[in-house]
């Protein structure tokens, strides 16, 4: 009983202090949402573009995915009013935090400056797609209701910045990631408002993680939304993996947890082509969370 007590104090303690934090800092992450200009043409980004497309094909290789990198933000330095480069650009930060960059000694730090370039393009997509967001915010309107003014044509801009935001958050830790909670649970719903089916059910799989790793989340809406994401994309190995950390992890699921994983280790990761190399990371994560499977119960 004493123990039991004893945790509940420790609680009580830590979520008086983050408060606190809050409260005296604003969890004010980042410096985005200023004023943004577009910039000077400079040249046809096209040749570039094409390029970076070819490499992005092997990015599997390091030095590929790195390479098309590089070509993308010379190619958004050429003409920085094209929404379709840090689009490319958002998602391949994300890629070399997630696929390569997970791997390596040192990798939270690595792993959080990609997510923090990712936060920047993917911001910057979203201005670019969206003018009435872009008034808004600069205007000095929440982010909350501006987002609300993207159409389904700025839905990949949003999810891959929210996306980056998230990691970065968590890597930050419990403060800075209750401070963007507002800002990241408006864009996903925006999201989901928008196209549930978005890159094999993101949404549903992003709500997943957040009902379950928030603090109060619903960890029933957390099962709920990881099946709806598995309904509509059964091949997308990454959601069985998040469905195993997050949600059997945190119910003490241990026979779910192995079987989520064993079927992404049994999966035919070409099921879809263009993210074979997404599925086959997928596939390395499931191997490494089995293997280390005390650390989870």
């Amino acid at each position: 009983m004493r123990k039991n007590n004893l945790k509940q104090i420790k609680m009580i303690s830590q979520l008086t202090l983050i408060l606190m934090l809050l409260a005296g800092c604003g969890a004010t992450p980042t410096t985005l949402s200023q004023k943004m200009e577009v910039g000077e043409v400079k040249g046809d980004a096209t040749p570039l573009l094409k390029e970076a497309d070819e490499l992005w094909k092997s990015r599997g290789e390091r030095a590929k995915a790195e390479q098309a990198i590089a070509k993308w933000e010379e190619a958004a330095k050429q003409d920085p009013s094209k929404a379709v480069i840090p689009l490319k650009l958002v998602y391949g930060y994300y890629f070399m935090a997630h696929v390569h960059d997970r791997w390596v000694d040192d990798a939270e730090e690595k792993m959080e400056a990609w997510y923090s370039k990712g936060m920047k393009a993917g911001e910057r997509a979203i201005f670019l797609q969206n003018g009435d967001f872009k008034k808004m915010i600069e205007a000095d309107e929440k982010w909350e209701k501006a987002v609300k003014t993207v159409k389904k044509e700025g839905i990949d801009s949003l999810y891959w910045y929210a996306t980056n935001l998230g990691k970065w958050s968590l890597i930050q830790g419990i403060v800075v990631t209750l401070g963007n909670k507002g800002r990241i649970k408006s864009t996903m719903e925006q999201v989901l408002s928008l196209d549930e089916t978005f890159f094999h059910g993101a949404p549903h799989r992003y709500f997943g993680v957040y009902e379950a790793k928030i603090p109060g989340g619903d960890i029933t809406k957390s099962g709920q939304s990881f099946d709806k994401a598995i309904e509509i994309s059964p091949d997308y190995l990454d959601t069985y993996v998040l469905k195993a950390q997050y949600f059997a992890a945190k119910t003490q699921n241990e026979e779910l947890f192995k079987s989520l994983l064993n079927k992404v280790m049994e999966a035919d990761a070409t099921k879809i082509p263009e993210l074979k190399i997404e599925n086959t990371n997928a596939q390395r994560i499931a191997k490494k969370m089995l293997s280390n499977i005390e650390d989870f119960f």
